[in-house]
């Protein structure tokens, strides 16, 4: 990634599952901007989610709400790519408060409380939050703290239009670059995909 330059883009994130011969794909348009910060080798990046897709037999109510909690958040990223804070945490928690309560008010049960549990101790730790950001499901294939090494690995080859980049300690990964700039990450193990596919850049 070429991060002398301003990014602004639009990105589907998508995770399909393979269950008992069932397809379960839950996707998101999330609009990625590179926000001006004066530190040296830290960047700031808006993570904006515009849409979510599922294409599920059944979706919890509970799990549209929860994803509402992490629609619009400012994360600061070093130069590997590696997400060291999230500026908009104590927003995150304020939202989830919110959210919590109308959840626990409509709903009863083991699996709601256990359930609120987790997601009390991701939002409620800012290091399990910047793991959970930096899963796989979420942000990871982006944020993958392999920047450096992808942004040599197309400077070596810059005649290429499109270079399909597999990076040795991570085999289940694919990237695909246009120069400097990340095209399409793919991630497959035995009954998960994950992808991120760019949607277009925002001028």
């Amino acid at each position: 990634m070429n991060l002398d330059e301003k990014l602004s883009a639009r990105y589907k994130f998508s995770t399909t599952s393979y269950e008992k011969e069932q397809e379960i794909k839950y996707s998101r348009i999330i609009k990625i901007t590179r926000i001006p910060y004066s530190r040296e080798d830290i960047f700031a990046f808006g993570l904006l989610c515009e849409k979510i897709e599922y294409k599920v037999p059944q979706i919890s109510f509970f799990l549209k709400k929860v994803a509402l909690v992490f629609s619009n958040i400012i994360i600061f990223v070093d130069k590997r790519g590696a997400i060291i804070n999230v500026y908009s945490h104590e927003q995150i928690q304020k939202k989830w408060q919110k959210i919590k309560a109308s959840v626990l008010n409509d709903h009863k049960g083991e699996e709601i409380d256990s359930f609120v549990q987790v997601v009390d101790s991701v939002v409620n730790d800012k290091k399990a939050l910047i793991a959970f950001l930096e899963s796989d499901a979420m942000y990871g294939l982006f944020f993958n703290k392999k920047w450096e090494q992808l942004s040599h690995t197309c400077n070596a080859s810059p005649s290429k239009v499109f270079n399909e980049i597999i990076v040795d300690d991570l085999p289940h990964y694919k990237f695909l670059y246009k120069g400097t700039f990340l095209k399409e990450v793919k991630k497959r193990n035995s009954n998960q995909l994950y992808e991120v596919l760019c949607q277009g850049l925002i001028i």
